[in-house]
């Protein structure tokens, strides 16, 4: 007979999955208790253990799942819990201008650091204070609501980090709990994964609900527009996310993905309703080891940078590959199509017409699947590149990248600098921004640093440096990055002689 731990397990995953999937599942619990009575059930021990996984990930999202809701309207209301319930019921006549979920990623006593995505923030960007109208309220499974400020903000990944203050949380109180994330998540298909949310939930019943989530695909994209140049594409254009199956509907943005450990795996971002309209595809940004380094970037209040070869890609047709000795299965590769003068692709060897077949162990086989791997890396780190040379054969080549060129900065937000600004001077990689830059196709890449920069008043100033120059030398070093100018600027104390692209020649007077 079916044991009572079948039974239910059974009827939970028909809460969760629908009848179609829980014939599916019977049936092979049928199968296995038929073998005899007196063996314990190996399939009801399974059921069971994902029961217990899924009770306890329902726990720890109670205390790391937070609702979000962002007005865009003057509020009459003070208090931020009475409206918070008010932007969430529809009968007040105070709707949002977005609603949905965050996770928790950092607790330093009172203050909490929330993970959600950009794209719920669009209206209240691009200063982190918002306009007067406009606020973010911020609801915990404590039932605490307060204001929240963004840290941080990258259109480019669709991730932004709030900073909330629970005066009633004290130390170490265990109420509200940051999330784990993996130490090395590698997704797979099948993968169940627990979902949290909603924030109407939190709102109405003071409890976040739960779901069983299925990764039915990989590699997914989140707009399939290819009129966009790919080098303007975002992270998620380029083939990052994970496709989740059996979600419900009305699963919101930021909602949290644990696998069945409790491991921080991914966050919602959009949902999609293919043809049929009965099956509904939520889409998520998988915690693997390159997102979570960009998290762990905002989390801090910086710009997250990405890594830059200076090529333009192209990818292969199939029959270019045939009959090339190639110690890597491939149906296609990127081809070189041109690198750039002075680049970190030319500095390191890569010449045009070599196929580019992976980038640190990924297979590369379109111009998107180069552009997201080198991204992930950032600028002044190394990225292990395997090409194929005609006539030469397959070669590995490790490039120090550059940083990629941020074309639109207007909804960026960075609270914090990797470094404090020198006499009033801050500088970034040459290709920081892609506006200070002589042409659109970046045919040389620029020596030196770009003033990003000059504190009105400030030495800096005085010496008349200005946004948009290029310094290529300070105290006679030949600099590059903005690592190299602190490096020098640290063991300056006097008046220190600078050298510009322009060919001028300035100096900046010690304080």
């Amino acid at each position: 007979m079916m044991t009572m731990q079948i039974f239910r397990a059974l009827s939970w995953f028909h809460r969760s999955l629908g009848s179609k999937t829980i014939l599916v599942i019977m049936a092979f619990a049928f199968a296995n208790s038929a073998r005899t009575e007196a063996q314990e059930n190996p399939w009801a021990r399974q059921l069971q253990q994902l029961e217990f996984s899924m009770q306890a990930n329902a726990e720890l999202g109670q205390k790391s799942f937070v609702a979000i809701a962002v007005s865009q309207t003057e509020l009459q209301q003070t208090d931020p819990g009475t409206v918070f319930e008010n932007l969430l019921n529809p009968e007040s006549g105070q709707l949002p201008a977005s609603v949905g979920g965050g996770v928790v990623v950092d607790v330093q006593g009172s203050s909490i650091k929330i993970l959600t995505t950009a794209h719920l923030l669009d209206r209240f960007l691009p200063t982190p204070e918002g306009s007067p109208a406009s606020k973010i309220y911020v609801r915990a499974g404590t039932q605490e609501t307060a204001l929240a400020r963004v840290i941080a903000s990258d259109p480019r990944s669709d991730l932004a980090v709030l900073q909330v203050e629970f005066p009633r949380l004290e130390k170490s109180s265990g109420e509200i709990v940051a999330v784990r994330f993996p130490k090395k998540f590698n997704p797979r298909k099948g993968t169940f994964l627990s979902a949290i949310g909603t924030p109407w939930s939190i709102a109405k019943d003071r409890s976040s609900s739960i779901q069983l989530g299925l990764i039915s695909n990989l590699s997914r994209r989140q707009s399939q527009d290819n009129s966009t140049p790919v080098v303007e594409r975002t992270l998620h254009d380029l083939g990052t996310l994970l496709e989740v199956s059996h979600l419900d509907p009305q699963t919101s943005s930021g909602t949290l993905l644990l696998n069945l450990d409790g491991e921080f795996s991914g966050l919602v971002t959009s949902i999609a309703t293919p043809d049929d309209q009965r099956v509904t595809t939520s889409y998520a940004i998988p915690m693997t080891p390159g997102i979570v380094r960009i998290v762990n970037e905002l989390k801090q209040g910086y710009e997250v940078n990405y890594g830059f070869l200076g090529i333009s890609p192209e990818t292969s047709r199939p029959e270019e590959l045939q009959g090339l000795d190639l110690n890597h299965e491939a149906e296609t590769a990127v081809i070189v199509s041109r690198v750039a003068r002075n680049s970190p692709a030319e500095k390191s060897g890569i010449q045009r017409e070599d196929f580019i077949l992976q980038v640190n162990g990924t297979p590369i086989g379109t111009n998107s699947d180069l552009v997201r791997e080198i991204g992930l890396v950032p600028p002044g780190e190394s990225a292990e590149v395997v090409l194929y040379r005609l006539n030469e054969g397959e070669k590995r080549i490790s490039v120090r990248l550059g940083k990629w060129p941020i074309y639109d900065d207007s909804k960026l937000v960075a609270t914090q600098r990797k470094f404090p600004a020198w006499r009033g001077l801050e500088v970034d990689y040459p290709t920081g921004r892609r506006r200070y830059l002589r042409d659109r196709f970046l045919s040389e890449f620029p020596n030196g640093v770009v003033v990003s920069h000059v504190e009105p008043d400030s030495l800096a100033a005085q010496a008349g440096l200005q946004v948009g120059q290029f310094i290529q030398s300070v105290a006679g070093q030949m600099i590059n990055s903005p690592e190299e100018f602190h490096a020098v600027m640290k063991e300056q104390n006097g008046k220190v002689p600078a050298s510009l692209a322009s060919g001028a020649e300035i100096i900046i007077e010690a304080p």
